[in-house]
């Protein structure tokens, strides 16, 4: 019995440890993606998205974060939302700073989050507050992209960066799940345009794969889930940010007809402030042309 105690407590040690652990580390997660929309010239773009940081920091002022991505250089730099926690007290100092660096390195361009969508229905004084992170942002060189889009050609090959802003009913949590149709879609982002040029689209919440796909994204880059926190091997992650369990849409590469989805793990925690097999990633996209 006492061996069966100690072996109890070694591995809540472990456990802990590990936790602790995940939760000051990341990854570089590497996707490689293949389109007949590239011209042949043997010219690749790559990008580096960032998801779900919420204020954490990686070394003092992001340190270890920004000298990994710089490491990277990136054609552009996407951020997929919640770079910051709801709250009635947010602060936005830590990620002010790093959205400067980050402009130092490359191109940025931000779509919110459901935090971000968030805190801009609290009151005046607090939404005031995020008006100011996005005006100096902006400054820094950070382009928004809420339900808009920007087409740019980087290294000879043309993209469309959408940034889909879905409102937060789409966020609601449990098992009733609104349903997203085309039409209310195209309500948000318009129809596609321009279909030569290679599609990326910006969407937080990775549910509506499907419906993304449909719309014509080459590429869907999305965040929200946290890798379902806790990771176990064949089944992946446990639980959702909407408390579902097992989800789908975990982390990591899926496919759906001609289109991409890399949905993120994340590189912080608010709510449930914990991960478990399931180390945090910086996600860098390399889209190459298919010979």
């Amino acid at each position: 019995m006492k061996e069966v105690i100690v072996i109890l407590i070694v591995a809540v040690i472990l456990v802990l440890l590990e936790i602790w652990r995940e939760l000051h580390s990341f990854k570089i997660e590497e996707y490689i993606v293949e389109t007949h929309k590239f011209k042949k010239n043997g010219r690749t773009v790559k990008i580096v998205f960032l998801s779900d940081i919420h204020n954490f920091e990686y070394g003092k002022r992001n340190s270890r974060l920004l000298a990994s991505i710089k490491k990277q250089v990136p054609d552009f730099i996407l951020i997929g939302g919640d770079l910051l926690v709801y709250s009635e007290k947010f602060e936005t100092d830590k990620m002010e700073y790093l959205l400067e660096e980050l402009c130092k390195v490359a191109p940025v361009y931000y779509s919110y989050g459901n935090h971000e969508k968030k805190l801009l229905q609290l009151k005046e004084k607090t939404a005031g507050k995020l008006q100011r992170y996005v005006e100096r942002a902006e400054a820094a060189g950070v382009q928004f992209l809420r339900n808009e889009s920007e087409t740019i050609l980087v290294n000879q090959q043309q993209v469309c960066i959408t940034g889909l802003d879905l409102d937060l009913e789409y966020y609601k949590k449990g098992r009733r799940i609104p349903q997203l149709t085309s039409e209310r879609l195209s309500q948000y982002i318009g129809t596609r345009t321009g279909s030569g040029s290679f599609q990326i689209l910006l969407a937080h919440n990775p549910l509506y794969f499907k419906q993304y796909a449909s719309w014509g994204a080459d590429v869907v880059l999305a965040g929200h889930v946290h890798g379902g926190v806790v990771r176990l091997p064949l089944l992946g992650g446990v639980i959702s940010t909407t408390f579902q369990l097992f989800p789908k849409y975990d982390a990591g590469r899926f496919q759906e007809k001609q289109s991409t989805m890399v949905l993120s793990r994340g590189l912080g925690v608010h709510t449930i402030k914990m991960r478990l097999f399931n180390i945090p990633e910086v996600s860098v996209v390399i889209v190459k042309e298919t010979f």
